[in-house]
């Protein structure tokens, strides 16, 4: 059934190398003097060629004006350039003419960005002093080499942590088409406003937990048959009716795409269809709604990131050891607390990656293409990722992701993701609201894995991972 679809498996890295590196504060430098300055300590030491600059400050800071400072002084972006993710790349024709390699490029990343290695960060003395930190614990655990973004260092790391003698075959175009379409993240949901002080609660480090779980789909799909009704912990997509009960009072619980995007019916007595994950059947069904499957795929379930996600969860947790040791010491400890989020920044944007469809790059349109482009992507409009400029507006687009490293397993994220939602549904429908009220009018909102209410939720945080945890 494979066909020529690409087949995963467990790939050592041999060979793989790290691109040098250098560390600058934003707010020192005009980038096109900081690029110049790379670019004659390259010519000068090519042993220690940098090829990527981390610079550190916030994200109004790194503005646009700033990154296309260089472009009115003899250089060109190498690469096609989304400025929401502030990644440009950069090359000199002029300073490259006389290089034994001509049109050497430059990647400018911000660190802080909540892409990047350490988010929040804008120090450039912490972020180094941090990196020395958890380059020291990436080395303990593994031979390969740090890269320029955690995305392609978790994909890395991944390709040499599948289950030893196994095989992932990537999934049928028609297959891959149903859930990417009917794949969202996180959930945001607001039940009503308040604006008094809440209870927040968010999941510790939750990806990494579920990523552990028996529950991801593997090998091929295998199609109902006719009849057939899902089964629950059966990872799968299956297209369902569905009737919520007339006495329901709480919140909803299965993500359906309407007309004006992502919702949770959750009116007593509707009904509705549409493709859904199993996770959150799963939840629906031991939660009394009624599930009339038509069609829909199966797979087996397995723990193809097992291994993986345990090796990041040992790096976080022997950082988190050393910077709680340090601060009983009474001893510097702040950039080993933002040590930490490099681990968990990989494994997040690892697990994203499974579900991109490329890079993200902008292009312009013209006033006289802009409303036939409003017709053809809806979703990017609804995300508002759209700038307005002279003669046009700046929108973006996907470049495919053509990189040897990259690994297209969307149904494996979106399981994940489908299993965060459920997770944090669990919990909200264990808050049965106070003086007889209904769980909604105690929850004010569903942001992701954070629950915000005004009244405590009933639960015991045992420490693990994946766990519900106070945060205010």
């Amino acid at each position: 059934m494979t066909g020529n679809r690409k087949v995963y498996s467990r790939r050592p890295m041999t060979g793989i190398k790290s691109k040098g590196h250098s560390f600058a504060q934003v707010n020192q430098w005009r980038l096109s003097d900081l690029l110049s300055a790379t670019m004659k300590h390259n010519a000068e030491y090519p042993a220690a060629k940098i090829e990527t600059i981390y610079v550190c400050g916030s994200l109004a800071e790194m503005s646009r004006e700033w990154v296309e400072e260089p472009l009115s002084n003899g250089w060109q972006f190498g690469a096609a350039y989304a400025h929401k993710h502030r990644a440009p790349v950069y090359c000199n024709p002029v300073m490259d003419a006389n290089n034994p390699e001509p049109l050497n490029r430059i990647a400018v990343k911000l660190i802080s960005h909540k892409e990047g290695w350490f988010p929040d960060c804008e120090d450039q003395v912490i972020a180094c002093e941090a990196w020395k930190a958890f380059k020291a614990e990436w080395e303990f655990e593994t031979d390969i080499p740090l890269l320029s973004t955690p995305s392609k260092t978790g994909q890395a790391l991944l390709w040499e942590n599948f289950p030893r003698g196994q095989q992932f075959p990537s999934l049928p175009e028609d297959v891959e088409r149903i859930i990417r379409a009917n794949s969202t993240q996180h959930r945001k949901e607001q039940f009503w406003f308040n604006e008094e002080p809440l209870y927040q609660y968010d999941g510790r480090w939750m990806y990494a937990a579920l990523a552990t779980l028996d529950r991801l789909p593997v090998g091929d799909p295998i199609e109902l048959e006719p009849f057939e009704s899902f089964k629950e912990y059966q990872p799968g997509w299956y297209y369902c009716g569905v009737m919520i009960p007339n006495n329901w009072n709480h919140i909803g619980l299965l993500p359906w795409l309407s007309e004006d995007g992502w919702e949770w019916p959750v009116r007593p007595g509707s009904f509705f269809e549409g493709w859904f994950c199993e996770p959150e059947l799963t939840l629906a069904a031991r939660s009394g709604w009624c599930i009339n499957t038509r069609t829909g795929w199966k797979f087996a379930k397995g723990r193809p990131l097992e291994q993986w996600a345990k090796k990041l969860i040992r790096m976080r947790k022997a950082l988190q050891d050393e910077a709680e040791k340090r601060c009983k010491e009474d001893k510097p400890h702040a950039y080993l607390d933002v040590a930490t989020k490099a681990p968990r920044q990989i494994l997040n944007h690892a697990i994203g990656s499974l579900h991109a469809r490329g890079y993200e790059r902008e292009e312009i349109i013209s006033e006289d293409n802009w409303v036939r482009w409003l017709r053809e992507h809806p979703d990017i409009v609804e995300r508002q990722d759209v700038e307005r400029v002279e003669g046009g507006y700046i929108v973006p687009y996907y470049a495919p992701d053509d990189s040897p490293l990259s690994i297209n397993m969307p149904h494996w994220a979106a399981t994940i993701w489908s299993l965060e939602r459920a997770r944090v549904a669990q919990w909200a429908l264990k808050c049965d609201g106070k003086e007889g009220r209904p769980g909604p009018e105690v929850l004010v909102r569903i942001n992701g894995d954070a629950i915000y209410s005004t009244a405590p939720l009933p639960f015991e945080d045992n420490q693990n991972l994946g766990q519900l945890r106070r945060k205010a």
